[in-house]
């Protein structure tokens, strides 16, 4: 994905925090510290692009920091729903040592961000149902796509993009 968009202008970051086991200690604090360089780098808002639990990440920091947030583009991501809708849900509790049972952070899970966002979904995907990664509420600056099965292809956790 990061060489996709290369190829179209944009500076691609890496999360560098190898594989995305849940919001464990530090993780969280690294993706802010990670939005704010970038966005000081390059003198503007950052485009956040996640993955799955990823993208959940990218929608929250952008609710944190909606100055250094520009957009965010989630992938087959269950921000929306019951967690325990997702194909994931044990996995997650496993890999994680977390319970998806707080009804709080369900619910400020569901609230978008103030930034324009883009979820891209598969009815098909087997992991996530689609559903769950469609907002509730859709204003204008909310779009929803429904392509191939997100799930099943090459994609990374959340990154941080800078326009070009």
């Amino acid at each position: 994905m990061r060489n996709f968009l290369r190829d179209r202008g944009y500076t691609p970051y890496p999360w560098g925090q190898g594989f995305n086991f849940g919001p464990r200690d530090g993780v969280l604090d690294a993706c802010r510290a990670q939005l704010m360089q970038v966005a000081d780098k390059h003198r503007e808002r950052v485009s956040l692009i996640g993955w799955s639990l990823g993208g959940l990440y990218a929608r929250e920091l952008a609710k944190e920091q909606p100055d250094h947030a520009r957009c965010v583009i989630t992938l087959g991501t269950p921000f929306a729903g019951h967690p325990r809708a997702t194909n994931a849900w044990r996995l997650y509790e496993m890999v994680s040592g977390q319970r998806v049972q707080d009804e709080q952070l369900i619910a400020n899970l569901r609230k978008p961000p103030a930034c324009p966002t883009t979820s891209i979904y598969s009815k098909t995907d087997g992991v996530v149902a689609w559903q769950c990664s469609i907002n509730d509420e859709a204003p204008s600056h909310r779009e929803h796509r429904g392509p191939r099965q997100p799930h099943r292809h090459g994609n990374e956790p959340a990154g941080a993009l800078r326009g070009g």
